[in-house]
């Protein structure tokens, strides 16, 4: 904006906690809504083929998920869900 004056604290840090506002990393609307719009920009920016390998390497992932880290057969199932609701959702042209 014309005429305001910026002020930079180069000693400053911001630290990132993630995914806080929506109940952390494993949160059912982190989870849903991450996977889900992967699916979804590959699509709108590369094409089905690249949505649908990106969907089995998340899908891959999920499964490696459960069985080295201790992930739910629940977040599994809703990483599954919401990858196929990208899949679903109108896309439009690239813009």
């Amino acid at each position: 904006m014309a005429g305001m004056k910026l002020v930079v604290n180069p000693l400053v840090l911001l630290y990132h906690k993630v995914s806080i506002a929506t109940g952390g990393r494993l949160s059912d609307f982190s989870l849903r809504y991450n996977f889900r719009n992967q699916v979804f920009f590959a699509r709108k920016f590369h094409g089905n083929t690249f949505a649908a390998y990106t969907a089995l390497v998340e899908s891959a992932a999920g499964i490696a998920r459960v069985v080295l880290r201790g992930d739910t057969i629940r977040h599994l199932k809703l990483r599954l869900r919401a990858l196929r609701e990208g899949f679903s959702m109108e896309c439009g042209p690239a813009r």
